[in-house]
């Protein structure tokens, strides 16, 4: 399912003051020579476009709120930045958009400026298109994204990437939109109505640690099963590897031959909670099928926003055990997600749910579960367990 974000545009010609003598017969252009100013609506009416909104248990939703205060018009010679801004004026109380001057010569080439707040034109900037030329509108910068390369390894998996997020969310960065379709000098011109779709996803992950016999595990339960609290037990997972590690805003393509990477569900720029990278178990954590748990779940702004590659998502569940003589056994397991493709423009959940009795049968023969590949044996693992009964979901 794809969701489009529309922007009215409205275009305003004035006084030809582009045109130039030496500029030629106007036979060769198809609009009109002249100087336009064109003004870009944000008031959306479509709830599930830009903005992420949390709405508990790990779920998201994007939101119609336009969380970048810029928009860059792009061609092949560079872009532009145009400030996005409060047009109340111009389409209601609350309404953003933005605006630029476009100015077409007699031989049908033309050039951008970005307007401000003010409506002052900023001729610091400007961008050639010529007559037959064409540019698309994105919310990055560049053409290309690309992410930043861990020096960290998924930890069984040495040839895998794992790729680096900041954990303050910036959405003007993280979000990425591009206009369907390139556009022409008279699109640019004349406006009407521009179709501009995300194009990465969303994801948030929850595991889940249940009693199959009760639909709700309490805190002494947990004691009783696992033969410690809760509290000293502590998890992270890593999600991928169909994230791309570079995305062509400008082709909406990613290189084909790209294994694709990881992301950590807890990103190594947090401070140690527990073991470095680990995230101290919670209670209230709910599965679907077998009531509330102990586990992990994304929440804040823990999301994960990227551009993805390949058709295939598979998850490592590392669960760590800090004893009380203050070694860590760490154990994991892994988990392949029950979706063929994953699409631009969703927000998926996903997510595990472990038997408590075979996570505490697993801690319980460590010594006995396989270790992991040789670059990442240690003392204290981690070692890999397959739990019979795992169920795994993924929602949108």
């Amino acid at each position: 399912m794809k969701f489009s974000l529309f922007l009215l545009v409205g275009g305003m010609l004035m006084l030809a003051s582009c045109s130039k003598d030496d500029m030629g017969s106007q036979d060769t252009a198809t609009t009109e020579p002249g100087t336009y100013i064109v003004g870009m609506n944000l008031n959306l009416n479509n709830p599930l476009t830009k903005g992420v909104n949390g709405i508990g248990n790990g779920q998201y939703r994007f939101t119609s709120t336009y969380e970048a205060e810029y928009i860059y018009l792009h061609n092949q010679e560079g872009s532009i930045q145009i400030p996005v801004h409060e047009m109340s004026e111009e389409c209601g109380e609350g309404c953003k958009g933005f605006s630029y001057q476009i100015c077409v010569d007699n031989n049908g080439d033309a050039t951008v400026y970005p307007i401000n707040a003010n409506g002052e034109v900023d001729e610091s900037q400007s961008l050639n298109i010529p007559q037959n030329g064409k540019a698309y509108f994105s919310s990055f910068g560049e053409k290309v994204w690309e992410a930043e390369v861990s020096r960290e390894k998924v930890p069984n998996d040495p040839t895998a990437e794992l790729y680096t997020r900041d954990n303050a969310h910036d959405l003007a960065e993280e979000e990425l939109f591009r206009s369907v379709n390139d556009l022409s000098i008279d699109d640019l011109q004349e406006g009407g109505q521009l179709d501009l779709t995300r194009v990465c996803s969303g994801f948030s992950f929850f595991c889940a640690f249940t009693d199959r016999n009760d639909k709700e595990l309490t805190a002494e339960d947990f004691k009783n099963v696992m033969g410690d609290s809760y509290d000293n037990y502590s998890i992270r997972i890593f999600l991928g590897s169909f994230f791309a590690k570079t995305y062509d805003i400008q082709n909406r393509a990613c290189e084909k031959d790209e294994i694709g990477g990881y992301y950590a569900s807890i990103s190594t720029m947090q401070p140690d909670l527990n073991n470095s990278g680990y995230a101290i178990l919670r209670d209230g954590v709910v599965s679907t099928q077998n009531g509330s748990g102990f586990g992990y779940v994304t929440e804040g702004d823990n999301y994960l926003l990227a551009p993805i590659h390949v058709d295939r998502i598979h998850a490592y569940i590392y669960i760590a055990h800090n004893k009380p003589d203050g070694t860590t056994d760490i154990i994991y397991t892994e988990a392949t997600l029950p979706m063929t493709y994953a699409e631009e423009n969703n927000f998926y959940r996903v997510g595990t749910d472990i038997n408590i009795q075979e996570l505490a049968n697993a801690f319980a023969n460590y010594d006995q579960l396989t270790e992991a590949a040789a670059t990442t044996r240690s003392a204290s693992g981690p070692r890999l367990f397959t739990p019979k009964s795992l169920i795994t979901t993924i929602e949108y």
